[in-house]
């Protein structure tokens, strides 16, 4: 009887670890999948961070300064000073000053910063400073042997006013390629040759006694080869094409 009970004691035994082999080989538990899932976060968070600079990873945890609270007491400071030696540096910019809408390249005439500092009324003073900050801009540019056009120049602005504004630099627009028809390609103006007032009634048709069908269309819409050009012609319409 004894060996008995001794033997039933290692079948339960067994089983028992049995038991526990088969809970172990079940797959990962709770605590590890949260694990794994906080690590992918943290990598994550980490990543982007580095993409996008300490500004996105501070703001991320509202730790920005703030850069336009600094600027405002300084400007204002300025003005009230009213110091020869404070004011040369009331116009001078300041680069990527954190705004609540992102950087911006500002002054002491920013319209934020003016309201504050109470010269609302105030002439403006700063305009040559301005100029001075984006044609040195320019001038670096081109001592690097950088190209530095007025499309360029339209990307920087100051007080938001882009520099190809301040350095009066003209802005080509950029030309749209398409086709230019007729809004009426069923048009023919010889239909209405009845008399010059039923001609010139329709849109693209013009009376002419020279020609053998006097109602003449007068709409070459082909011949135009930006939308700017086209739809300044009535009768005319520009379709895009397609990239």
């Amino acid at each position: 009887m004894k060996h008995k009970k001794i033997y039933k004691l290692k079948i339960l035994e067994t089983n028992m670890i049995k038991k526990r082999a088969k809970k172990g080989q079940g797959g990962p538990s709770v605590s590890m999948l949260v694990g794994i899932v906080l690590g992918a976060l943290v990598l994550v968070v980490a990543a982007i961070g580095w993409w996008s600079g300490a500004d996105w990873f501070y703001g991320l945890f509202g730790l920005l300064p703030d850069e336009m609270a600094n600027e405002i007491s300084r400007c204002k400071l300025i003005v009230d000073a009213n110091n020869e030696l404070l004011d040369a540096t009331y116009c001078q910019t300041q680069k990527n000053i954190r705004t609540a809408s992102g950087k911006r390249n500002i002054d002491c005439e920013f319209k934020e910063i003016i309201i504050k500092t109470g010269k609302l009324n105030d002439p403006l003073i700063c305009e040559d400073s301005r100029f001075t900050f984006c044609d040195g801009l320019r001038i670096q540019a081109l001592e690097d042997n950088e190209e530095f056009t007025a499309e360029d120049a339209q990307k920087i602005k100051v007080n938001d006013v882009d520099c190809a504004v301040i350095l009066n630099l003209v802005v080509t627009p950029p030309v749209s390629t398409g086709s230019c028809a007729n809004s009426n390609p069923n048009l023919d103006c010889r239909n209405y040759n009845d008399g010059k007032n039923y001609c010139e009634g329709v849109e693209g048709c013009v009376w002419d006694d020279t020609k053998p069908d006097k109602c003449v269309s007068i709409i070459n819409c082909n011949s135009k080869t930006t939308s700017v050009a086209c739809t300044a012609i009535s009768g005319c319409t520009w379709t895009p094409n397609v990239a």
